[in-house]
């Protein structure tokens, strides 16, 4: 590991390591070595991953959810529930009485993806996500403009995502 890595490392900040090891030995090794990292077992547990689409259920039924997680705990939790999963970065309009999915705003690992080019990992793909294409920035105030959020498990020390907040 390079001393750049390493400082970067040492502060947190993965998504900067991930893009420099991108940098350095190139993005498809780095994709397929955290997709590889985060395969998830179709029969593991995922009683916690139930709770929390049943708490995203609304009233009328509809599931909420959004979840920044690439594996696939969400999607093996709802099989057989008829609920959709939407990956960024096609989101839908997060609408009372329209939006009924899971929304994977980061990406996630998929077979048919299994070199990771849709997840967002690095700090260039949060610049894109959140500043530059700003998909992800225009789901977020849409969501929060229109429905009350709960943020489970999730640390808002992402400065993108804490200042988005922050500002709403």
């Amino acid at each position: 590991m390079l001393d750049l890595e390493k400082e970067a490392f040492a502060n947190g900040q993965d998504d900067r390591v991930l893009g420099l090891l991108e940098g350095r030995i190139g993005a498809e090794l780095v994709r397929k070595a955290v997709v590889r990292t985060l395969q998830l077992d179709p029969n593991a547990d995922l009683a916690t991953h139930r709770a929390l689409i049943d708490l995203a259920r609304a009233h009328d039924g509809a599931c909420r959810l959004v979840t920044t997680n690439f594996d696939r705990g969400f999607e093996f939790a709802a099989r057989d529930t008829g609920i959709a999963l939407d990956p960024g970065p096609r989101l839908p309009v997060p609408k009372p009485g329209v939006w009924n999915s899971i929304v994977r705003l980061h990406g996630r690992i998929s077979d048919a993806g299994p070199e990771g080019r849709s997840l967002i990992l690095t700090s260039a793909d949060f610049g894109a996500a959140y500043l530059t294409e700003r998909w992800a920035s225009r789901f977020l105030t849409e969501l929060s403009r229109r429905f009350s959020v709960l943020f489970v498990g999730y640390s808002l020390n992402d400065p993108v995502v804490r200042y988005l907040m922050d500002a709403l």
